[in-house]
């Protein structure tokens, strides 16, 4: 199993994960031996470079 990785750090532009990740999660209906996953360092909260209201 291949697995392409994005990974979750705080600053993060939140189009450049899911424009990516929505593409590349196709890729395993083209090849099985691909899957995408994302990963941080823990569970809680990543803030984005997205000012907040």
């Amino acid at each position: 199993m291949k697995t392409i990785a994005f990974v979750l750090y705080p600053g993060l532009t939140p189009l450049d994960l899911v424009g990516p990740l929505q593409v590349l999660s196709a890729l395993p209906i083209a090849d099985p031996s691909f899957e995408t996953a994302v990963v941080a360092a823990s569970l809680n909260p990543v803030p984005s470079d997205t000012p907040s209201a």
